[in-house]
């Protein structure tokens, strides 16, 4: 997340903010934190258009590196529910393997993968009956508040980055807050 906010920083300073008004937006947040939210933006880029299936394994496989294996770990600020929800996901996820078939859009990724994945999206963005992908989209804007929320992103930049998000709103209209405020920011 933050090489994406440091490029729309640096949008901002040659569309003529000053370099003084630039420094006082950045953040840094913690290590920890700021991989996790990668894994959930990368998890769940699918289904806001910003990736294709391929990316929840790679997602899956970047997390779990970054921790070492040690999904106990509860990064700053989230909520230990929600970090337990991500360790139970991984805790299932095995690599695709070749002779795997592939699923969803033709991408390296089988189907107990697939299966994670609508299991994560529904888990962190909720059952409310809309499907997994919409689910996938509340957990996504979810995470792109928080970071924001928590004072990890300068609200300008977040809300930069939040608002480019368009595929969600249009692809499960009339949806859920989390998502049609992503159209709106």
């Amino acid at each position: 997340m933050q090489e994406v906010e440091g490029r729309v920083l640096e949008q901002f300073i040659y569309d003529g903010v000053s370099l003084a008004d630039a420094n006082a937006m950045r953040r840094l947040p913690p290590v920890h934190r700021d991989l996790f939210d990668d894994f959930v933006f990368a998890a769940t880029a699918v289904v806001v258009g910003e990736s294709d299936w391929s990316r929840f394994p790679i997602a899956c496989l970047g997390y779990m590196s970054a921790v070492h294996g040690d999904l106990t770990l509860v990064p700053p600020l989230i909520p230990p529910d929600i970090a337990d929800v991500v360790a139970d996901v991984l805790l299932h996820f095995t690599p695709f393997k070749s002779g795997d078939e592939r699923v969803a859009d033709g991408s390296r990724i089988n189907e107990g993968q697939y299966r994670l994945a609508e299991e994560l999206f529904i888990r962190l963005g909720g059952d409310r009956g809309d499907g997994a992908r919409t689910a996938g989209a509340r957990a996504h804007s979810r995470m792109m508040s928080a970071r924001s929320a928590d004072a990890f992103v300068h609200p300008v930049i977040g809300a930069h980055i939040w608002s480019d998000v368009l595929a969600a709103p249009r692809a499960y209209p009339g949806s859920s807050p989390e998502v049609v405020v992503l159209e709106l920011v």
